[in-house]
């Protein structure tokens, strides 16, 4: 049985504009190759840093987690910096954010990015570091929510949130 997959994008930056010849693709759709490839890369064993983890099970789409990524990647690129926190915000953090969303979580892992033009080009970036890779290959962790945020200003354009997390 095929599941409907659905993104909602929470764009504050009045909205995600793709540049030039990402034109043709739409936030959602780059947000549902995200997806996709976190799950690929789980359903194999994967070599982090020093240590391999074995294929784990996919994760299921949230709108929570996703919420709370989409906020996170619009305030990255509205100050354009990539950081995990929001100094001096009520929201300061990852597990701040989702709680605001009103998800009940017992584990929360969040990677971040910036400057990657692709969906293609962001996971392969964070198979690639280490602690970026254990967050994707955590079998611990159940549910995830993805968000992506651009600007016309700064250096990197591109902010990408994923939020993985556990639900109690």
């Amino acid at each position: 049985m095929k599941k409907t997959f659905c993104f909602a994008l929470l764009v504050t930056l009045s909205s995600v504009v793709l540049p030039s010849a990402a034109q043709t693709t739409s936030p959602e759709k780059v947000l549902q190759d995200v997806f996709t490839y976190i799950n690929q890369a789980r359903s194999k064993s994967c070599q982090c840093g020093n240590k391999r983890y074995p294929a784990v099970a996919p994760l299921a789409y949230n709108e929570k987690l996703t919420a709370a990524a989409q906020q996170h990647a619009n305030w990255m690129a509205s100050v354009q910096k990539l950081s995990h926190t929001q100094p001096k915000r009520d929201v300061a953090n990852s597990w701040d954010r989702i709680n605001r969303e009103g998800y009940r979580w017992s584990l929360v892992e969040e990677n971040i990015a910036a400057g990657q033009m692709t969906a293609r080009e962001v996971v392969d970036g964070w198979i690639k570091s280490p602690g970026h890779c254990k967050n994707l290959m955590d079998g611990s962790v159940k549910e995830i929510g993805i968000g992506l945020a651009y600007t016309t200003s700064g250096k990197y354009h591109y902010y990408w949130v994923t939020d993985f997390a556990t639900p109690r």
